[in-house]
């Protein structure tokens, strides 16, 4: 995939074949999270070998920017500014995020999680606790949170003075001897 990343992606033929949220909450009905595919392909008939085997080589790559969900704009700037930071996190662009798309759905893990969680302390100066990513998963529902939230001040790593040495650490002197 573009951003060199894995996803499960699931296969879907019959007739008459629900829509593709409609698979996807059925399948989160009865599957943990981590197995529920993050891309789902609606086919015709699913390519078979001569021993009637899924012949794999013929199934077709799937839209990496397609969710087969309606898109609900952002109506707020904290919404728009979610947007843009789901988008830097998962690599997808911001016209296929919308306010109420599952972050796990659209390829997002606990790393990307924990990426997200710094990404709106630095932006928006709110420090959201990890599990709240998965509490609310939308941006519609973290931006909820987001408002309600007190602000605390983003403070990056900043650089420590030019010295010609610099004092090991504990670790450091562990090694060193």
């Amino acid at each position: 995939y573009p951003n060199g990343e894995k996803y499960l992606v699931a296969y879907a033929a019959g007739s008459p074949l629900p829509s593709v949220p409609g698979i996807k909450t059925a399948l989160s009905q009865s599957l943990p999270a981590y197995m529920v595919p993050a891309f789902i392909v609606p086919m015709d008939e699913i390519p078979r070998t001569a021993h009637e085997k899924v012949d794999r080589q013929r199934l077709p790559e799937p839209d990496m920017n397609e969710t087969g969900e309606d898109i609900a704009l952002p109506q707020n700037d904290i919404q728009r500014t979610l947007v843009d930071i789901w988008s830097q996190v998962l690599f997808l662009p911001a016209e296929k995020i919308g306010v109420d798309t599952d972050f796990f759905q659209l390829g997002g893990q606990s790393l990307k999680a924990t990426a997200l969680v710094s990404r709106v302390h630095r932006d928006l100066g709110v420090k959201v606790p990890l599990v709240e990513i998965f509490r609310a998963p939308t941006v519609r529902e973290l931006s909820l949170y987001i408002q309600r939230a007190p602000g605390q001040r983003y403070s990056g790593l900043q650089p420590v003075e030019k010295k010609e040495y610099y004092p090991l650490s504990s670790a450091q002197a562990r090694l060193y001897v």
